[in-house]
């Protein structure tokens, strides 16, 4: 298993979250501690269209920052749905994927990621 240096955890401490392009995944990563004080790590690109993700400590919800999406701290599930929709309405199916969940590996106060 690779570990990768993400951030140190004064780093955490001092922002709600951190966002980091990771290369060696592929993939935009954000870190955030939950009000349990406990590290979370997903993918930072909303799987809807592509958004900047955000972590709101005070809602306790990552948020789509482009639609307004909104995922689980927990499990990174969608928790938008269904869609009021304001339009004519038709039949639609939405079935949103999860954010992309990663490992977090913490030793003297430094945070690294798995896979």
């Amino acid at each position: 298993m690779k570990k990768i240096f993400f951030c140190e955890e004064n780093d955490i401490d001092q922002n709600e979250y951190i966002v980091k392009w990771i290369d060696d995944f592929r993939d935009e990563i954000i870190i955030f501690k939950d009000r349990q004080k406990k590290l979370k790590a997903f993918s930072s690109i909303c799987p809807h269209f592509g958004g900047e993700l955000i972590y709101e400590k005070k809602s306790s919800q990552i948020r789509c920052k482009w639609h307004n999406w909104k995922y689980d701290e927990n499990t990174g599930k969608c928790l938008t749905h269904p869609i009021p929709l304001k339009l004519k309405e038709y039949n639609v199916e939405v079935n949103p994927k999860n954010l992309k969940k990663y490992n977090i590996i913490y030793e003297d106060k430094k945070i690294y990621i798995s896979f």
